[in-house]
């Protein structure tokens, strides 16, 4: 039995094509999400390399970052018109809060190494408070590279 007119004519153009592509597509997503196929070991290969190569960029991105705000600042210390000694405690209070701020975090782990090393130490540990805790993850965000991740998730306006 031939087709009609009609039908022959919507099948022989595009418009019938494109809707049976896109109702095929659309069902084909509805069974991965529902019954997804299997990845071949080389498809899950490839998806572990794009993951590292992500990774190893954002890294990239990240050291380019840190090294460009160093660098400022360094220029910033050298053109400073104050004396040397003011520009030394301008520049170590930066380190010196952030080393503080990680010796805080590790108190039990330096406790364990010097009992060890050294026969007879008390070590008395610090008691944690949670605000303190939060102030110290701001410190560390601050100095080790919050900015960045600020940046790529778009939470502050930082340029």
């Amino acid at each position: 039995m031939p087709l009609p007119a009609w039908i022959a004519s919507a099948l022989g153009g595009g418009a019938m094509k494109e809707t049976l592509k896109a109702v095929g597509g659309a069902a084909s997503n509805i069974l991965d999400r529902f019954a997804p196929r299997k990845m071949s070991e080389a498809e899950k290969w490839e998806k572990v390399k794009d993951v590292l190569a992500l990774e190893t960029a954002q890294a990239d991105i990240e050291v380019k970052d840190v090294n460009k705000a160093r660098e400022m600042w360094m220029t910033f210390l050298r053109t400073q018109k104050v004396p040397w000694v003011a520009r030394f405690m301008n520049a170590i209070y930066r380190p010196f809060c952030g080393f503080i701020a990680i010796g805080y975090l590790t108190d039990k782990f330096w406790g364990q190494v010097m009992m060890n090393l050294v026969p007879g130490f008390k070590w008395t540990y610090i008691e944690r408070d949670p605000l303190v805790d939060s102030l110290v993850a701001v410190i560390i965000y601050f100095f080790f590279g919050y900015r960045q991740r600020s940046k790529e998730k778009a939470v502050a306006n930082v340029n």
